[in-house]
């Protein structure tokens, strides 16, 4: 490390290509970052946009699909005790 160091304080050309390399690559991992940041923003704000205009309760929207999937769900074990019993009489 302290050989680098050295190399690098001594020739100022190679430290002008070690500094101009590192602020490259900050400028893009900067540049990066705010892409990131500003698509994150957009993804967030429409979401907020959809809850201010569907005005529901979320609560109550998830209540209302487990009822509606409870009541489908004793459907399908109605119907099945219903082949049941029927595939049971054909056999015999």
């Amino acid at each position: 490390m302290d050989a680098i160091f050295n190399q690098l304080t001594e020739q100022p050309i190679l430290l002008a290509v070690f500094v101009v390399v590192t602020a490259l690559l900050a400028y893009f991992l900067i540049k990066k970052l705010l892409k990131l940041a500003l698509v994150l923003a957009i993804i967030g704000a429409a979401f907020l946009v959809y809850v201010y205009f569907t005005a529901e309760n979320p609560k109550e929207k998830i209540r209302k699909i487990i009822d509606t999937s409870k009541e489908k769900l004793e459907q399908v074990k109605d119907n099945t005790g219903e082949l049941k019993e029927r595939l049971k009489e054909k056999i015999d």
